[in-house]
């Protein structure tokens, strides 16, 4: 699993990419807490699943601004591992 921040995560399964958005749900019966609910999308592949990710984050530019910066560091740490991968996979 991909944890972009407490509101968002990607994750890997069988068919594709599914993003979660986390939000609080409201309650259904006066008295109840709010309960930490997830929304799922499912897409082909990770470069859908990031774009949906930053569609569905723009309408707050600040918190898209931290997105993107976290996206570029995952994006980093992803090349690595594949790099490392390759190189163990030639040796």
């Amino acid at each position: 699993m991909i944890v972009i921040n407490d509101e968002f995560s990607i994750q890997n399964n069988p068919y594709g990419w599914t993003l979660n958005q986390y939000y609080m749900s409201k309650p259904k019966k006066e008295g109840e807490a709010p309960k930490r609910t997830a929304k799922l999308t499912y897409h082909a592949t990770l470069r859908q699943a990031c774009s949906a990710l930053i569609d569905q984050s723009m309408h707050d530019c600040t918190r898209a601004r931290k997105i993107l910066r976290k996206m570029d560091d995952l994006l980093e740490e992803l090349v690595a591992v594949a790099e490392a991968k390759e190189k163990a996979c030639s040796s």
